[in-house]
């Protein structure tokens, strides 16, 4: 910006020798062509339209330039000039004039293009970074599949404008140059796209740390039928310096652990690390070193056999189970007899009783369960038949 008067002749010195020193040179037209994007809008029936001003030489209808970005090659397929919202046709863009074209491939804001083979001169412009963020929601249900596509249009034309889903928070950031661009953008939305939104503070995404040195050791158990698994392995845990980020480090030696095992160790740790420590928070610059454990082929065997053990266990109870029933039964059998024996020996006199004791006896021996331990063949049976 040049400040000056011409009624009082201030300024106008600083006027002229910018004008030398800055302006294109009178022959610019006479060059290969070249011109400069400053501006991309997304219109709904037209598609991207691409203003730009010439710089160099004259462009003109259907001429093919090179996009010094992408190094591809775009023709301008119709050129006009934008008087507010009418569109007024024209052949050729002269040096120093501003024209827009539509349906370019691959042509954002800030790019360069020229004749095919013509070095450019001009250089890119360097984009700012945005300072301010504000998080956004979209405000019925209606519009949350618009919002996506909507934020999508609304970057393309303004490319300073970033917008970022942070997967911890679950929020969709809007980020700008300050409160009156992200206003703008927020309007933009609604009266442009259709899209009514909310606003809402931009939560912070803690991290967690350690500052000193512990150990600790992992046991895996499992059975799920046939051979089990069984695993130790020790952790050690360090602390490291701040942005370093994560660090797992194998330290087995003599492959007490398999080779094949220690990848599902390290996930194990990737996935407590994303999980998060006492706060809930993924831990970060943290040495994690695996350096013991045991699935030994002594162990895996005493795992193994251990099914077996408990399903002979299991038979040698029901087996005793069954014994133990037969042999109740046997007994309340034996028992009624010697009752009904003893009440009728009772009725019929002494004789009837010494007969029915023997009757008791016979029936003891007979109902002796299977289980107790058998005579020796030497010595003859004298149970009564």
């Amino acid at each position: 910006m040049l400040c000056g008067s011409a009624t009082k002749l201030i300024g106008i010195d600083r006027l002229a020798q910018f004008l030398v020193d800055e302006a294109p040179a009178p022959t610019v037209g006479d060059g290969p062509a070249g011109a400069v994007v400053f501006k991309t809008i997304v219109d709904s029936y037209v598609g991207h339209v691409n203003f730009f001003k010439v710089l160099q030489g004259t462009i003109k209808h259907d001429d093919v330039l090179a996009n010094g970005r992408t190094k591809g090659d775009e023709r301008m397929h119709q050129l006009f000039v934008m008087r507010g919202k009418e569109q007024d046709t024209v052949t050729e863009v002269a040096a120093g004039d501003i024209a827009a074209v539509a349906k370019l491939s691959d042509t954002s804001t800030g790019d360069v293009l020229a004749t095919k083979g013509a070095r450019s001169r001009v250089e890119s412009t360097d984009l700012p970074e945005p300072v301010l963020a504000v998080a956004i929601k979209a405000r019925s249900k209606g519009d949350e599949d618009k919002l996506a596509n909507a934020l999508h249009r609304l970057q393309e034309e303004d490319l300073v404008l970033h917008i970022e889903r942070n997967p911890e928070t679950h929020q969709t950031v809007l980020r700008g140059m300050g409160e009156t661009h992200l206003s703008i953008a927020l309007e933009k939305l609604a009266r442009k796209f259709g899209v009514e939104v909310d606003t809402e503070d931009v939560r912070v995404a803690y991290r967690e740390t350690i500052s000193g040195t512990a150990e600790a050791e992992g046991k895996l158990k499992k059975q799920t039928g046939g051979h089990g698994q069984f695993a130790v392995a020790w952790l050690r845990v360090e602390p490291k310096e701040r942005g370093s980020g994560n660090e797992f480090v194998d330290a087995i030696v003599g492959g007490v652990i398999p080779k094949n095992f220690l990848p599902a160790v390290e996930k194990g740790v990737a996935e407590a690390e994303e999980q998060g420590g006492a706060l809930g928070f993924p831990v970060v610059d943290v040495k994690i070193t695996c350096f013991d454990g045991s699935i030994t082929p002594s162990t895996a065997r005493r795992w193994r056999s251990r099914p077996r053990r408990r399903w002979a266990c299991a038979k040698r109870s029901r087996r005793r189970a069954r014994s133990c029933s037969s042999r109740s039964a046997s007994s309340s059998w034996s028992s009624r007899r010697r009752t009904r024996a003893t009440s009728w020996a009772t009725s019929t006199g002494s004789g009837a009783a010494s007969r029915a004791r023997r009757r008791s006896v016979a029936a003891r021996s007979r109902s002796r369960p299977t289980c107790r331990r058998r005579r020796s063949s030497a010595t003859p049976s004298t149970s009564a038949r």
